[in-house]
């Protein structure tokens, strides 16, 4: 079965279950002087774009979209280097959207544009995904915006790895990735089952913005570094997500998002804009200083505002955190041991206890609870900044402070419910 259809902007081509489609001319359903960019489909067993060939759903006022291949019905999808895939708004209007599905096998090694208009727009999206394995041999993709926000190029194969190496099977190379960020994209990796960080994915030097979200239907391993060019970083495992010693995520003025069904282990993350951490069914442990403009923990399910109900896995062990804003941290159990330093307020909520090696510094109001445990503290300070800053300690259970307790002309409100209260430093609330 072989079916051709073009109408209205529309170009289908269909080689039937066991047929192989090979394009090496030029389909194009482009609206030059007005409009947006049509639609192109490919479906076989195979599909395959040749060198020369051109699928073009530009538009004066958006790109079209651009289907090659299915993820049921395709094998595999081959676009050949010096094929060129475009869905680029002109004038003004988003870039459309590019999709190469196949069931086996996904090549890439020719250009994919798909940029917003000069007049405003944004970058479109470029997906490359399969069900069983990924091959990308190039990494000419625009999706930029001159009066917008960029494009996403979207990799989803089975497993995934990021290595220094050339490009294979559900391997990425850091070069690859480093010329797709460089060029302004947002990169976004999703891998059904794992997917793994033996490489630096290095985003500076180039055009600033381009954001990393990786996402792992299991587990996410980050054993190198991820750095960016003022660029989010968005990390998600259906299970664990851990981080090896010593690497390091760095995202400029942008957001750090790490996220593990059953646990989140991180290691150094810097920004000036916010660490969010999310476990809902396992513990988060943070092996060096959290150093961000604010940093929020939640590790059950449930409203920051809401009575604590989590199971006993998720517990959070901190190993210090700096910030020029708020720190919030809501847990099971809470142990810090490297202090923490915050220009905001500082709210860490437990439903067990809370230990707190160091001292607590805040630029603005300190509230510690246990809902059901005891608060164990070296002490706690908002005299640091001028502004007025109360300190709050609730707990069930006993509530040990052995050093000082010291506000800014505000009060402090201390109750051990059912236990013992105990401060041996001084308390000074600066009245």
């Amino acid at each position: 079965r072989r079916v051709l259809f073009r109408s209205n902007g529309v170009i289908f081509l269909d080689a039937g279950p066991g047929g192989d489609l090979a394009v090496s001319g030029k389909l194009d359903v482009t609206a030059a002087t007005g409009g947006t960019g049509g639609r192109i489909a490919a479906t076989g067993a195979a599909v395959s774009l040749l060198a020369g060939a051109l699928a073009d759903a530009s538009g004066a006022e958006g790109g079209g979209t651009i289907v090659l291949g299915d993820m049921a019905a395709t094998a595999v999808v081959n676009v050949a280097p010096g094929a060129v895939v475009a869905a680029d708004a002109a004038s003004r209007g988003d870039g459309g959207a590019v999709r190469l599905f196949s069931s086996g096998q996904t090549r890439f090694a020719g250009s994919i544009s798909a940029t917003g208009g000069d007049g405003g727009g944004n970058g479109g999206s470029a997906e490359i995904s399969s069900t069983g394995s990924v091959i990308m041999n190039s990494s000419d993709i625009r999706l930029t915006a001159p009066a917008g926000r960029a494009g996403t190029v979207i990799l989803d194969p089975t497993d995934l790895t990021i290595a220094h190496q050339p490009d294979s099977a559900n391997v990425v190379s850091d070069f690859t990735l480093y010329n797709l960020l460089a060029a302004g994209n947002n990169v976004s990796l999703a891998a059904s089952n794992d997917l793994t960080v033996a490489a630096v994915i290095e985003g500076r030097g180039g055009v600033p913005g381009g954001s990393v979200t990786l996402g792992a239907g299991h587990n996410l391993l980050v054993q190198n570094h991820i750095l960016t060019n003022n660029g989010a970083i968005t990390l998600s495992a259906g299970n664990l997500f851990s981080m090896a010693p010593n690497t390091m995520l760095y995202a400029g003025n942008q957001t750090i998002s790490l996220s593990g069904a059953h646990g989140v282990t991180a290691e150094y993350l810097q920004t000036d804009g916010t660490v969010n951490i999310t476990s809902s069914g396992g513990p988060v442990t943070a092996n060096r200083a959290l150093v961000a403009g604010s940093v929020n923990i939640n590790a059950f399910l449930g409203a920051a505002n809401a009575t604590i109900n989590p199971s006993a896995a998720q517990t959070v062990s901190l190993s210090g955190v700096k910030t020029t804003g708020a720190v919030l941290v809501n847990a099971y159990s809470l142990a810090d041991g490297g202090g923490i330093n915050a220009g905001g307020n500082v709210a860490l909520q437990s439903a067990q206890g809370v230990t707190l090696s160091e001292y607590v510094l805040s630029g603005g109001s300190i509230l510690v609870r246990s809902q059901n445990g005891g608060i164990g503290a070296k002490g706690f300070d908002t005299t640091q900044q001028s502004s007025v800053g109360a300190i709050t300690l609730d707990a069930a259970g006993n509530i040990s402070v052995t050093e000082n307790v010291l506000t800014h002309n505000s009060d402090l409100n201390a109750t051990a419910s059912d236990g013992v209260l105990q401060i041996s430093g001084a308390i000074d609330t600066g009245s």
